[in-house]
């Protein structure tokens, strides 16, 4: 693996780095895979370093006070993730985790490397602020949703969300995990699901949702 080229492809302020500074970050950028399930970074004690995906898809979420898991964001193939160097920010993530939504291949770079030179080269400095804006901005248009936007209209975007991720009008997934990344909790949303199939919106079955009536969907959200 050249780890060298793909941190050069991914760190845009690369060439602004003497070649002793490129040499520490490829010494201190490591190899590591996990498998489906595994927390990758957890807790605001943490500081895992931050994330380049490989190969896989990473879940980042928050644990509220009452022991629910709420989604932030979504983590694919080639995505950065600077949320779980929390040392590079101050209170960058409190309570923040990534897990991995299947097996995952993944580059940590050591982010003390990374701090030092942000306190040298203003380019690194930018490159850290504008990741950390990108994942709080999506974190903050979670919870305007979750404010603002009446459930049964979160529900049917997040139905939609699936089949175009999925490209399919049967998509996989649960009714617990769609409960998390729409911030609610199971025995709601799987309330409204039923409610979904009796006015023949949807079809439920083990594992699978089938999207009956697409026009009404959208129509319902818009």
């Amino acid at each position: 693996m050249d780890i060298e080229n793909i941190l050069k492809s991914k760190f845009y302020f690369w060439e602004a780095l003497t070649d002793t500074e490129k040499n520490t970050i490829v010494d201190n950028t490591f190899f590591n895979k996990y498998k489906k399930g595994d927390i990758v970074h957890g807790g605001k004690s943490a500081c895992t370093g931050i994330i380049y995906i490989i190969k896989g898809k990473l879940r980042g979420y928050i644990l509220s006070e009452d022991g629910r898991d709420i989604s932030l964001n979504k983590l694919n193939q080639n995505d950065i993730c600077i949320m779980s160097g929390s040392c590079i920010i101050d209170d960058l993530n409190q309570n923040f985790y990534i897990e991995a939504l299947e097996d995952t291949e993944l580059l940590l770079v050591d982010v003390d490397c990374i701090k030092k030179l942000s306190e040298k080269y203003s380019e690194v400095k930018i490159f850290i602020l504008e990741i950390a804006k990108d994942k709080y901005q999506n974190a903050f248009n979670l919870m305007q949703s979750m404010m603002f936007v009446p459930l049964e209209k979160r529900l049917l975007g997040k139905l939609l969300e699936e089949r175009q991720n999925q490209n399919s009008n049967v998509i996989s997934i649960t009714h617990e995990d769609i409960a998390k990344d729409i911030g609610s909790v199971r025995e709601v949303v799987s309330r409204n699901l039923n409610s979904l199939q009796d006015k023949k919106i949807i079809k439920l079955s083990r594992g699978k949702i089938e999207i009956l009536d697409l026009e009404k969907i959208e129509d319902e959200i818009n």
